[in-house]
């Protein structure tokens, strides 16, 4: 608890994510991940250059994924994380940026924009790493959503900013 220097109440470290449809043949926002086909040597850490790869693709014309929140025993962004690279319940796809050179079964997807999602009007809840749960709207601004993902990152924000 000691490394959490922003504060406990102000690190978020779970939220909603929506469960995938499990049918291949439909694409659904918030349930269903696009698969960018990204080569390893193009790939960014920066969470904006994920959001403008992910932004460019189309559900018509890239393989999804629709067993997102298949399950939290196993890791990978399209099981049951999402990532803070994208506000919640974002307007935009959620993606991997991951190369698809791995059977789908055994693929884990580690990097792209995995929006934490949710069936409620507004917003989605939070789990803080101080176990409070708390509501997080969707017009929150996206730096503050941001900073709410670090533990160590020395920004002063909270749910209400």
């Amino acid at each position: 608890m000691s490394q959490f220097s922003d504060g406990l109440s102000q690190t978020i470290g779970a939220s909603e994510r929506r469960q995938g449809d499990w049918t291949s043949g439909r694409y659904d926002r918030g349930g269903d991940d696009l698969l960018g086909d990204i080569d390893l040597q193009a790939r960014s850490d920066d969470p904006d250059w994920a959001v403008s790869v992910c932004t460019g693709l189309s559900p018509r014309s890239v393989p999804h994924e629709s067993r997102g929140g298949e399950t939290w025993f196993l890791s990978g962004l399209h099981c049951s994380n999402s990532n803070h690279g994208a506000p919640p319940n974002a307007t935009t796809d959620d993606c991997s940026v991951d190369p698809l050179n791995v059977d789908l079964h055994t693929r884990t997807l580690h990097s792209g924009v995995f929006a934490a999602r949710s069936a409620h009007l507004g917003g989605v809840n939070t789990l803080a790493m101080d176990g409070s749960v708390r509501f997080a709207r969707d017009s929150l601004a996206l730096p503050v959503w941001r900073a709410l993902a670090t533990r160590a990152g020395g920004e002063a924000v909270s749910l209400d900013d």
